[in-house]
């Protein structure tokens, strides 16, 4: 289980609004391109260790895992948003980055109820004109 963790895990600092800083440190848990075949074991041991972790997840996965995504949100896991197909945004034109982002978020509300809490450029993908498009 640890080496399957180590190959999915990344560990980017959580920033905190300056009210909400502490002396305690904090780590903030990422998974993505789920979900797979795999993501409900990883579900399996975040529970056990009252572990909560953000799923950056493609969204033309969804249909295909819609009890794992369930199982995601209604764990109290946070779901981001990484595209509809893993495409590199920055070769995207405007119209197609927000028709994906749009595409995305539908499949995401009529599986979960839920919107995307935080986006995630596939392959770090980002520019001026990506982050004007995703506002």
């Amino acid at each position: 289980m640890r080496r399957f963790l180590l190959l999915f895990l990344t560990l980017p600092l959580l920033t905190l609004p300056a009210r909400a800083v502490t002396s305690s440190k904090y780590v903030a848990l990422t998974f993505d391109d789920g979900p797979s075949k795999h993501t409900p074991k990883l579900l399996d041991f975040l529970k056990e260790n009252e572990i909560k972790a953000t799923f950056f997840v493609v969204a033309g996965r969804l249909n295909s895992y819609k009890g794992t995504v369930k199982r995601i949100v209604d764990e109290g896991h946070e779901l981001g948003y990484h595209s509809y197909a893993h495409k590199i945004q920055t070769k995207l034109t405007t119209a197609q980055i927000i028709a994906d982002y749009e595409r995305s978020c539908d499949i995401a509300r009529n599986l979960t109820g839920q919107s995307y809490t935080v986006w995630r450029a596939p392959g770090g993908g980002i520019s001026d004109r990506v982050l004007k498009a995703m506002n």
